[in-house]
């Protein structure tokens, strides 16, 4: 989504007034998670960090699995998140939830007068924006991997198959999630 789409979604009633629409929105932005991803995480501290425990049954794929960091405007923002708690939608299920989400944006981006872009966007649209972000802001896709649940690059593997890549420290993906430029650009 561009930029003025993001704005343009953030300010409809749906996202002011709508529980599962305005929280599906700021945790897809915020974090690039799949609607299904959203939809089934639950909250989980790891090293004193209150984090989305995504994936953790499995996922679309074998390194889904992961942990994301809130920002910290999210923990604000969110029904008081607690540890071990799923995130909470009257949705009831990610499908319907997704149908909700199509509707609206379809309609916003009608109002925009873009609506003949309709089938170019859709919910994946936040995870390309929030890799786009993270790569703007400095972080390579290795980094990035361990947020976006992509496979590690095969650079640094050995001839046994194994990686010199372990996943990241809770701190540091705490920090990559904090500094993304564009996130406090359109709160």
């Amino acid at each position: 989504f561009s930029h003025e789409m993001l704005v343009r979604m953030k300010n409809t009633p749906e996202v002011q007034q709508d529980h599962d629409i305005r929280q599906l929105f700021w945790i897809s932005y915020f974090t690039g998670m799949r609607i299904s991803e959203v939809f089934s995480s639950r909250y989980k501290t790891v090293d004193g960090v209150l984090c989305f425990d995504v994936a953790s049954e499995g996922g679309k794929t074998a390194s889904a699995r992961r942990i994301i960091p809130l920002h910290s405007w999210l923990t604000d923002f969110l029904d008081e998140p607690k540890d071990g708690d799923a995130v909470q939608f009257k949705a009831t299920s990610a499908t319907n939830l997704g149908k909700r989400f199509g509707r609206f944006k379809d309609r916003v981006l009608d109002d925009m007068g873009q609506g003949s872009d309709k089938r170019h966007y859709g919910h994946h649209s936040f995870r390309h924006g929030f890799i786009t972000a993270l790569l703007a802001a400095g972080y390579n896709e290795v980094e990035i991997a361990d947020l976006t649940g992509h496979k590690k690059s095969n650079i640094g593997r050995t001839e046994a198959g194994k990686t010199y890549f372990h996943r990241q420290s809770v701190s540091k993906l705490l920090k990559v999630i904090e500094s993304v430029p564009l996130l406090a650009a359109i709160i």
